[in-house]
């Protein structure tokens, strides 16, 4: 008896179960099929947006710059400028934790340039070198060989987008003096001094630097236009106001000291992948 009301009570269950699943199972296929056009259009974005990160980690660049002293630097430089070119690598580290459409922090960089800075020359109308005239002219020549550390992060996916930049480095200068020598009568110039030409001590320096810009495109190839104020450590140079030379060729020159702090403006051609 037992047995026979188990089977029966059995039976009826499977029977209600079945009966239940044929109504909600239309609703419930509905349901899957949703979750699976949400995931796999969820899975898509972030495909696309892993390709699109993973295209961003590096920037290699070429750049061209003009640099003006400041402060101190430019009244004892005499207004001196330079003119360079340079190149940097950058990485972006964290490319798969951020959204490149809002920020792409390439924090890995390195970068080397160098400076050519205007000619500093000093004239004197009349030198007397075994009793005959001549006109003396002195030209200081300096440039300046960059390296160091370099942090990019730009800002938002659109076509002009603007970036913030943070440099630290080593700064190497490096002078050479001429002093040549001419006649105010063309047939006298082989009776002119020897031209005096030689390089002079370099001088090493550290620097800091905070700048921002502009830049345009969003695909491979970009362009930047930057403004960097660096801030430099002391350097020592030769202080064009002290040089004497004399009437056997041989001169004399005293050192001055400054900051070497600079504003550069940068106009810079990258290329990602």
């Amino acid at each position: 008896m037992k047995t026979s009301l188990f089977k029966f009570f059995f039976c009826v269950t499977c029977l209600f179960s079945n009966s239940v699943y044929a109504q909600v199972r239309p609703a419930l296929d509905s349901i899957s099929l949703k979750k699976a056009d949400s995931s796999y259009d969820n899975g898509k974005t972030l495909l696309d947006t892993d390709n699109h990160k993973i295209s961003n980690k590096v920037i290699f660049e070429l750049y061209g710059l003009l640099s003006l002293p400041q402060g101190e630097f430019k009244y004892v430089s005499n207004n001196m400028w330079g003119l360079g070119f340079g190149g940097a690598l950058l990485y972006n580290p964290l490319s798969k934790l951020l959204n490149p459409k809002f920020i792409r922090p390439y924090i890995l960089g390195l970068q080397l340039d160098d400076t050519r800075f205007s000619s500093d020359a000093i004239n004197t109308e009349n030198f007397m070198y075994n009793g005959r005239s001549f006109r003396q002219e002195y030209e200081f020549k300096t440039k300046g060989l960059s390296l160091g550390y370099l942090a990019k992060v730009e800002l938002f996916d659109y076509k002009i987008y603007p970036f913030l930049l943070v440099q630290a480095g080593f700064r190497f200068y490096k002078g050479k003096q001429e002093i040549t020598y001419e006649a105010y009568h063309s047939d006298e110039q082989q009776y002119a001094p020897q031209d005096i030409s030689n390089s002079l001590p370099s001088s090493s320096t550290n620097y800091m630097g905070f700048g921002g810009g502009i830049g345009y495109g969003n695909g491979t190839f970009r362009a930047e236009l930057r403004c960097i104020n660096q801030r430099g450590s002391m350097a020592s140079y030769i202080d064009t106001e002290s040089i004497k030379i004399f009437p056997n060729n041989t001169y004399t020159f005293e050192y001055k000291k400054s900051t070497t702090d600079v504003f550069l403006t940068q106009l810079a051609v990258s290329l990602r992948f």
